[in-house]
C-alpha cells in the first residue's frame, strides 16, 4: 500500500476520548477508541496533581499483530 492510498489520521482529540467516574478515592477511567486505532497499555502513564496514585489496573486487553511493533 502507498501512503497515498492509505486514509488520513486522524487527530488524536477525535482517535482517544475518555471519560471518568469517581467513586470515594477511586477514579474509573473508560476510553473510547476509534476504529483502527489503538491504546497500548505498556505506553500508558498516568501523571496526577495534588494527588497520589495507589497501582493502577487495566483490563487484560485484546492482542493485535502490529505492522510494526508485532504482538500487542
Amino acid at each position: 500500500m502507498f501512503f497515498s492510498e492509505a486514509p488520513p489520521l486522524k487527530m488524536w482529540k477525535k482517535s482517544f476520548s475518555f471519560d471518568f467516574h469517581q467513586q470515594g478515592a477511586q477514579l474509573k477511567i473508560t476510553f473510547t477508541i476509534a476504529d483502527g486505532y489503538y491504546l497500548y497499555k505498556e505506553k500508558m502513564t498516568f501523571t496526577p496533581e495534588n494527588a497520589k496514585i495507589a497501582d493502577v489496573v487495566l483490563p487484560e486487553g485484546e492482542h493485535y499483530q502490529d505492522d510494526y511493533f508485532g504482538e500487542q
